[in-house]
């Protein structure tokens, strides 16, 4: 027969035991919520997706290719519900009164897709380049950030009660759909800017997108993965790298002078002709940051001892 200590020990154990159970349990459901959470949340193909399509979008060459049309409409497939209840109101032309579908841009209304995308091309632009380059592009800030907002706070959404598509349902079967969501944005791009305004006010996340490296270019870029490419082509990479016609010109001067072969007649030659020791001082001057320039008079002043 048991002792009343045993038996105390053992209704410990079955606790401790029930105990452990439940948190097992509990730690899988926990799992289990997060692997359903992160299914629901858009996938990073997804994203990227979206942010290759307005990317290529900006960057198009409205009126020489049709690509840009194209990829713009994708984006806004991939940013909203059906296409049959997602709507736009047409206020850009002095016609607010007038909503199209979204399922009608690739069909009746084409002449509108042309007209609001090159009409939204440039501000939206703007925004992904001040978004990327904050600092050195202060002066549209203002401008694009009311772009932003406008157009982020441009949607509105109701559900249809005339739509009911459970009431054919039997009692004991789960419905398929609970409602109709109807969607109206203010402008064609309200998607697009939630998007953006959605990604980039997510301080951890860093923004995908760059700009081409070469001064001038302007054009965006998606990398495959940070830190890498800086250009958009090959072309531009080309360009950024190639020395001037000046740069070359000073570059070769004192690449002939470091040529002459006896260090004493190249000491003669700088020492006794004040105008090449002059364009030396101000070629060392000039190019202080190169460091190819910066190499090649530090050897020269050492062989003529200067």
């Amino acid at each position: 027969m048991k002792t009343q200590q045993q038996l105390h020990r053992e209704a410990d154990r079955t606790k401790h035991s029930a105990a452990h159970v439940a948190r097992r349990q509990i730690y899988s459901l926990v799992r289990n919520i997060g692997e359903q959470e992160e299914t629901l949340r858009p996938s990073d193909e997804r994203e990227r997706r979206v942010w290759a399509n307005i990317v290529r979008y900006a960057n198009a060459d409205l009126l020489a290719e049709a690509k840009g049309y194209l990829c713009l409409l994708r984006a806004l497939y991939e940013l909203t519900p059906t296409p049959e209840l997602t709507e736009f109101k047409l206020i850009e032309f002095g016609d607010g009164a007038d909503f199209f579908s979204l399922s009608e841009l690739g069909g009746a209304r084409k002449s509108d897709l042309i007209a609001l995308s090159i009409h939204y091309q440039k501000p939206l632009k703007n925004l992904l380049l001040w978004l990327c380059q904050p600092k050195s592009r202060a002066a549209i800030r203002l401008e694009v950030l009311r772009f932003l907002e406008v157009n982020v706070r441009g949607e509105d959404w109701h559900i249809d009660y005339s739509e009911d598509p459970i009431r054919d349902l039997d009692e004991d079967k789960s419905p398929f759909l609970y409602f109709i969501k109807q969607v109206k944005f203010g402008s064609i791009v309200g998607p697009v800017c939630k998007f953006i305004f959605e990604y980039a006010d997510e301080p951890p996340k860093a923004l995908p997108i760059r700009v081409c490296k070469r001064p001038g270019c302007d054009k965006l870029i998606l990398p495959q993965r940070l830190g890498r490419k800086e250009y958009c082509s090959r072309k531009c990479c080309g360009l950024d790298h190639r020395p001037g016609r000046a740069e070359n010109k000073d570059y070769m001067w004192l690449y002939r002078l470091n040529k002459i072969k006896s260090d004493g007649t190249l000491r003669k030659k700088i020492r006794e002709n004040a105008d090449t020791l002059e364009r030396l001082r101000r070629l060392e001057s000039r190019w202080r940051n190169q460091s190819k320039f910066k190499a090649r008079i530090e050897e020269i002043r050492a062989r003529a001892r200067l």
